[in-house]
């Protein structure tokens, strides 16, 4: 490395980057609470149990807002020498204090509980956002479309057989008008169109004809790995897309279907958004 580069990489190693502005801790503002009737002489007592009343909304605290700043305005009012001048200062100051130390942690916990619901209402605004953005991801909304279409035609299959003949659910042509999602029926595709699946080549697909002419049909994930020798992890990455129909009227597909239809699935027009 040159020495221009490694001054380089010294000096943006060397770069600090700002913290985030720190929040001060319930436990701290409990305490700076306690002891503000003490270290003010029981002048700031009335606005710390005010805020606390707010904080807590409680009319209790507010209450004893009021009594502290009675006091605290006696303290101005009254004479020096008078008996209600020292109860005040002995209200504001002591009894204020005593009161303050024993709220502190009532005040630690609203404020502990309110940072955990912030904390909480920023990750719902985040994953909500997240979810606004994914689910406005195209692709995304094509494949949850295509699996919707997959799981629409496989009912077809099952209750409706003839149907599916009719709409030639996982046949592949490029002549077909419904869009089963890309579904892949095993038992009918011909060679030409399973050596264009992903993870297939010529002579896998020449075992999957050979296998299911040989036993009249592939009837499961099962047969098409030990009777084709499909390898497994192939079957996984395709399972979404392959159709097991029992062999039956339904005609086979002809020469005419295309292998270059099976990565993109069928070639209909849709309604995808």
């Amino acid at each position: 490395m040159s020495s221009e580069h490694r001054g380089l990489a010294r000096t943006e190693h060397d770069v600090v980057m700002p913290s985030a502005p720190r929040r001060v801790t319930p436990w701290v503002a409990a305490v700076a609470f306690a002891v503000t009737p003490f270290v003010t002489l029981g002048f700031l007592t009335p606005v710390a149990f005010t805020l606390a009343a707010v904080l807590r909304r409680s009319w209790v605290l507010g209450a004893a807002a009021a009594v502290y700043t009675v006091a605290v305005a006696g303290m101005f009012a009254l004479d020096s020498d008078s008996g209600l001048y020292s109860a005040s200062i002995i209200t504001a100051l002591l009894v204020g204090g005593v009161h303050a130390v024993a709220v502190s942690p009532l005040i630690a916990r609203t404020l502990r509980n309110r940072v955990r619901i912030e904390e909480a209402d920023l990750l719902a605004k985040v994953a909500h956002e997240e979810d606004a953005a994914l689910s406005a991801d195209p692709t995304l909304r094509r494949a949850l479309r295509r699996r919707a279409r997959r799981r629409r035609a496989r009912q077809i299959v099952a209750t409706d057989p003839a149907l599916a003949d009719e709409l030639q659910i996982g046949r592949l042509g490029r002549h077909r008008r419904f869009d089963d999602g890309g579904l892949v029926d095993l038992n009918r595709v011909n060679a030409d169109a399973l050596a264009g699946l992903p993870g297939f080549d010529a002579a896998m697909a020449d075992r999957v004809v050979a296998a299911r002419e040989r036993f009249e049909g592939l009837r499961s994930e099962a047969d098409l790995i030990v009777h084709a020798e499909v390898p497994p992890e192939v079957v996984a990455g395709l399972r979404e897309r392959l159709l097991f129909r029992p062999l039956g009227p339904g005609p086979l597909d002809a020469g005419a279907l295309d292998a270059g239809a099976l990565d993109a699935g069928p070639d209909v027009t849709s309604d995808e958004v």
